[in-house]
């Protein structure tokens, strides 16, 4: 993973799809989000939509694989929309500037 060669961030749960993801944050909240949107259909978008609901105080970085995913992601209220291609560096960017400006939100 891009993120594991920074000891300032800790992956306390990864999960292979929403379902469990969802339920992994009734035993641990997490700070942030990151929410591949690249499956079909609008399982991503749900997800989204529930943590947001269910979990307000968690932000969410947004990754997408085109620009109209990258619209609808930042029109529902994401914090960092990254398109996929990018760098290990641009994504901690994203994530410390979530967690250096915790009350700014969109």
């Amino acid at each position: 993973m891009l993120l594991q060669a920074n000891p300032e961030i800790v992956a306390v749960h990864q999960a292979d799809d929403y379902a469990n993801a969802l339920q992994g944050f009734a035993e641990t909240p997490p700070a942030i989000v990151l929410l591949d949107c690249g499956l079909p259909g609008e399982e991503a978008w749900q997800a989204l939509e529930q943590i947001q609901r269910g979990w307000p105080q968690t932000r969410c970085v947004i990754l997408t694989h085109d620009s109209t995913q990258a619209q609808r992601a930042e029109q529902s209220g994401a914090d960092a929309v990254l398109q996929v291609g990018f760098s290990g560096e641009t994504l901690y960017a994203a994530i410390r500037g979530i967690l250096d400006h915790p009350s700014c939100r969109p």
